[in-house]
């Protein structure tokens, strides 16, 4: 077993004394790319593609002050013939539903607070000025204070990471979210007898490490990965979320990383709680994360590579239901048979199902190379059922074109 070497969870604050009604809240390959927790959003209107209010005069970005504390705000006043948005304080970074009906002239009426949440909710009054501002009051908890809120400017320079530099374009308030955030150096650890330099944000609690040693273009990756933990757990939480991440490095040679990171969380709005595991294999000296065809490829001619960022490749995801998934279920059922077994009752975990190895997360370990299933939300349970490891012997007779970086 991998020691655990970072872990980090978080779940709603005490109430913010400005706002006492406010807190009372999977796969990283390219068949399911970017952050873990992004996926699962749901409830806090985290699906809006909301641009600034110039270029789309019914769509908001703004910012500015709610009473004494800084506010970024994201609402369409007219999404689905009613007005709906989010909005963060600075101080906690965690989204705040606004809803309200469609209103498509210069006031505003909305409501805080979700459907789920239980007691009285605050209200939102604003009124647009001529030169784009709104100005209003925000009233709950038995006190009025003043809303003053502009278009969002978003300050230069921009982030030195690749992450948050991608974000700035796809998605302002999300980049806001992160801006003025720091990573701040953790402990240090020896695995494999190379050092890892642990890092931590401490506004979500996220933490993962670099590796001494490593290129340059690799351990930005890493920053790159622990930006989007940030950012996916600051999206997730809400006034009433959970998320925690665990962090264990399972093989380091020379040359390659390979890494677990496992999440469980029950994000704001969400209707279950869920987990899952998002691994990432990195070449240290190119920084390219590589993936499982580069290692293990059944097919004919050069393995199914596309471009990163593809989040998806049909020819891809058929090579693994109808190549890989067959061949692993024969392997698995003549190396762990009893895992293999058909379900007594007729109702359990049944990993003789193809579907269940198509979209399996991946890491190499000093032994084997994991897959891991992935069942869908109802059976969850019957992921992670113990170390179902594919020996290299059997990696080597289907080489990828990387074979020769696996151990010995």
């Amino acid at each position: 077993m991998a020691e655990r070497v970072g872990g980090s969870g978080s779940s709603a604050d005490p109430q913010d004394s400005l706002a006492p009604l406010l807190y009372p809240g999977r796969h990283t390959d390219t068949l399911a790319a970017g952050a873990l927790m992004k996926a699962c959003l749901s409830g806090l209107g985290l699906a809006l593609l909301l641009t600034t209010g110039v270029a789309h005069a019914e769509k908001l970005l703004l910012e500015g002050t709610l009473g004494q504390a800084r506010v970024v705000v994201e609402l369409d006043p007219t999404a689905n013939d009613e007005a709906y948005g989010r909005y963060f304080y600075d101080r906690y970074r965690r989204d705040l539903r606004l809803s309200g009906p469609a209103q498509p002239g210069d006031r505003l009426e909305l409501e805080e607070g979700a459907p789920w949440q239980d007691g009285p909710k605050a209200n939102w009054s604003l009124t647009r000025g001529s030169d784009g501002t709104w100005t209003g009051s925000w009233s709950g908890a038995g006190k009025t204070l003043p809303l003053a809120l502009a278009p969002l400017q978003l300050a230069q320079p921009a982030a030195t990471d690749r992450y948050r530099q991608k974000l700035r374009q796809d998605d302002p308030y999300e980049f806001r979210r992160l801006q003025g955030l720091q990573l701040e150096p953790g402990e240090r650890q020896t695995f494999m007898g190379r050092e890892l330099h642990g890092w931590r944000e401490p506004v979500s609690g996220m933490q993962l490490f670099t590796v001494e040693g490593a290129s340059k273009a690799a351990n930005a990756v890493l920053r790159d990965r622990l930006w989007a933990e940030v950012d996916a757990h600051l999206s997730c939480i809400g006034p009433d979320g959970e998320h925690s991440l665990q962090v264990t490095p399972q093989l380091l040679t020379e040359r390659v990383l390979s890494v677990n990171l496992f999440s469980q969380y029950s994000c704001s709005g969400a209707a279950h709680p869920d987990f899952g595991s998002a691994p990432l294999t990195l070449d240290l000296q190119t920084g390219q994360e590589l993936a499982l065809e580069d290692f293990l490829w059944l097919g004919h001619g050069q393995p199914i590579r596309p471009q990163p960022e593809d989040r998806y490749s049909q020819a891809l995801a058929d090579y693994r239901e109808r190549t890989l998934a067959p061949w692993v279920i024969g392997l698995f059922t003549r190396l762990y048979p009893q895992l293999m077994q058909a379900p007594a009752d007729g109702d359990g975990c049944d990993y003789r199902s193809a579907d269940v190895w198509q979209f399996a997360p991946w890491y190499l370990t000093p032994k084997g190379l994991y897959l891991g299933p992935t069942f869908f939300r109802a059976a969850r349970n019957c992921d992670e059922p113990g170390d179902t490891l594919v020996p290299y012997a059997e990696v080597r007779k289907h080489p990828g074109p990387l074979v020769d970086l696996l151990p010995r």
